[in-house]
């Protein structure tokens, strides 16, 4: 199954906000010619107006013409039908040869799961902040002034909050639960993986794995019901101008716990990242080290670690 769905406020109704610029433009230009003398004062405004409702009406019909392709978009992925075109396979086939899966290079899931959440974006505030901090305090003991005080706090604040996460905070809330860590190593080191931003998928041996910024997921594979997508649409607007759409791509990982309880996580992923997943899993989960065929399942423990 697929499906696609929209995300972001719309500020204001086409209509409503062609109305809303005229009106708000005549008022301008009202007000100008009445109180405003010099006639090169009095055209600029007017070529000014002129210029924000032909901006607005073409944004309005922007965002008619963009909604009028999701649509029929929508319809070709809840269908299937936008994954079979050859256009779209040539592009699936190109792209997992340039960025097949990866296998885990790592001495140990720990190890590895860790340096997913050290970035160099992070290591750069981390020295930044520091550095503020320590400008601070050689400021505060030559000055004694609040203001210093005041920074020092706020910086380092900051510096512990990053610090928190550079340090693998999800990976050690992750490990403190009370989970079969030599059983859920061994599927993950021997799994595949693909990455895609901060997020991460490894396809292992007997858990799916899946890292996040805020999260990290090993699910049994015998309690998954179903791999589909989700497509987001999501708009984008600049002072209330519509200037475009953006799409996401969410694998959605289907559950029924032992306990009958139905749920759900999702990653986000790029459409033929997406793909790749769903076609290794339909191709591998039937010949798993045991089957998955009439296994019933008696324990309760490690079915979705998260």
């Amino acid at each position: 199954m697929s499906g696609i769905s929209n995300s972001g406020m719309k500020p204001m109704e086409p209509k409503k906000l062609l109305v809303g610029v005229i009106l708000t433009t005549l008022i301008i230009c009202t007000i100008t010619f009445i109180f405003v003398e010099g006639v090169e004062y009095k055209v600029g405004v007017v070529i000014t107006a002129t210029i924000v409702i032909a901006f607005t009406i073409k944004s309005i019909i922007h965002e008619k013409k963009d909604n009028k392709k999701a649509k029929f978009l929508a319809e070709d992925i809840e269908s299937g039908a936008y994954f079979l075109t050859q256009e779209w396979q040539a592009k699936y086939i190109d792209y997992k040869m340039k960025h097949p899966f990866s296998k885990v290079n790592a001495k140990s899931m720990k190890a590895d799961l860790y340096k997913r959440y050290r970035t160099k974006t992070d290591l750069f505030f981390l020295l930044l902040f520091l550095l503020f901090i320590v400008v601070g305090v050689i400021n505060l003991v030559e000055k004694h002034e609040l203001k210093y005080i005041l920074a020092i706090f706020v910086f380092t604040i900051m510096f512990v909050y990053i610090l928190n996460g550079y340090t693998g905070k999800v990976v050690r809330k992750f490990l403190a639960r009370d989970i079969d860590y030599d059983a859920l190593e061994n599927s993950y080191l021997n799994g595949i993986m693909l990455r895609y931003e901060h997020n991460g998928i490894v396809l292992g041996t007997t858990h799916l794995h899946i890292y996040t910024d805020d999260n990290i997921y090993a699910i049994d594979y015998r309690i998954i019901e179903d791999l589909t997508r989700t497509v987001v649409r999501q708009k984008n607007y600049e002072d209330s101008l519509y200037v475009g759409s953006d799409y996401k791509h969410f694998l959605t990982v289907h559950m029924r716990m032992p306990s009958g309880d139905y749920t759900t996580r999702e990653v986000e992923l790029n459409e033929f990242q997406l793909q790749m997943v769903i076609d290794e899993y339909n191709k591998s989960h039937n010949t798993l080290s045991y089957s998955r065929k009439g296994d019933t399942v008696e324990s309760y423990d490690n079915m979705v670690v998260s």
